[in-house]
């Protein structure tokens, strides 16, 4: 994708990033990189509860990474706003959006991640780790690099604007972990929930977090039958 509209640094652009909602996998503790399972219709309920949240902002436009996941939670969104504008919205797949590739363990229960690969396990949890891959894997920079080059495609095709973008957790976790000029390891501490809200605001060439990890849209009993899930463990 080109950058066909020359950015005015001054001008302030407003990104709402949203982390997908959940999955069959996350409620089994998977560890999801490119791993590519559909939403859990719990997390259908979620996407739903984020499209009201956002059905009556300003927004024209919204990004989604080639994941199923993010894909579906986008689809949702766009078509509540879609309703909302009388405008048919389709969101645009941005490759730089989607989350890490975690190589080896990629969708292996986290039990056994730790059962095959303990030593690896324990220097990928280690917080001032900060360019680690996995084998087969992306590197933490690699990763940081190609989000942050996402994100300022966005703003440079939509100066001024208000947009959407569905993206993942660990991609989020490693941007924001740096945004705090921490190591890359920090990404667990700095990762929002699924289904949450952020945003973050572009001008003058800078970014600025305006709001971050708001779930306030997601109804309790929704949040705590999803909790019950993950706890019943794989």
């Amino acid at each position: 994708m080109s950058l066909t509209t020359p950015l005015n640094p001054s001008e302030k652009t407003e990104l709402i990033l949203i982390r997908h909602a959940v999955t069959e996998a996350n409620l089994r503790h998977v560890m999801l990189g490119r791993t590519n399972p559909p939403l859990h219709p719990l997390g259908i309920e979620q996407a739903q509860a984020i499209a009201q949240a956002l059905v009556k902002e300003h927004w024209h436009t919204i990004y989604t990474s080639p994941l199923l996941r993010a894909m579906q939670t986008a689809e949702i969104i766009a078509q509540a706003r879609s309703s909302q504008v009388h405008q048919n919205i389709v969101p645009l797949i941005l490759p730089g959006l989607a989350e890490i590739d975690l190589g080896v363990i990629d969708g292996l229960p986290s039990y056994q991640a730790y059962q095959e690969f303990r030593e690896v396990m324990d220097q990928a949890l280690d917080p001032e780790a900060d360019d680690f891959a996995f084998s087969g894997g992306e590197s933490r920079v690699a990763v940081h690099q190609r989000f942050y080059l996402a994100l300022q495609e966005i703003v440079h095709r939509h100066p001024g604007q208000q947009v959407c973008a569905v993206t993942h957790g660990g991609a989020l976790g490693l941007w924001f972990a740096r945004s705090h000029q921490e190591p890359l390891g920090h990404l667990r501490q700095r990762q929002p929930q699924h289904a949450s809200i952020t945003r973050v605001i572009h001008e003058n060439d800078a970014w600025q977090i305006a709001q971050f990890n708001d779930v306030s849209h997601l109804p309790t009993a929704l949040q705590q039958a999803i909790k019950e899930l993950a706890n019943q463990g794989p």
